[in-house]
């Protein structure tokens, strides 16, 4: 099975400059088993933290050009329920915008999974509003297999 997935800026960087558990993550997508969707937040904010840190960007910018990968405008879920919701059981504002376009991606069948390595997104409460449908990158892998062409 082809999973739609959403990773968040921390998984995303950790990915594509270290590999590990999330560029596992990352593997699945540039193998075609899994298609990435992201938030133009996400995008915007992993471009910033990119350059703040002095990384080069053309991974990422190969990633998105690719025909499994799609970018979401942050208005098809801004001024959602999800949104509204968010705002009241996340407890780091920075983390908001992400929460709510998961739950909106879950709700629109956008998204399977988001995985995260965020402890303030994988909170029982968390956990509770979106069926257990954000977790880390091991958990994901192991859940799903560590498929490779």
């Amino acid at each position: 099975m082809k999973f739609r997935i959403a990773v968040d800026t921390n998984t995303l960087f950790s990915g594509l400059f270290f590999g590990g558990k999330p560029g596992g993550v990352i593997e699945l997508i540039l193998h075609r088993n899994a298609d990435l969707v992201l938030s133009e937040y996400i995008r915007d904010e992993f471009i910033t933290v990119t350059r703040r840190k002095g990384y080069p960007d053309e991974s990422f910018k190969k990633l998105i050009e690719l025909d499994n990968v799609r970018v979401v405008p942050d208005s098809d879920y801004a001024e959602s329920d999800s949104m509204k919701l968010a705002k009241t059981i996340c407890r780091d504002v920075k983390d908001v915008p992400i929460l709510a376009f998961a739950m909106h991606g879950f709700t629109h069948n956008w998204i399977d999974h988001l995985v995260s390595g965020d402890p303030d997104l994988l909170t029982n409460e968390i956990g509770k509003w979106t069926k257990k449908r954000i977790v880390n990158a091991n958990d994901f892998l192991q859940t799903h297999g560590e498929q490779r062409n």
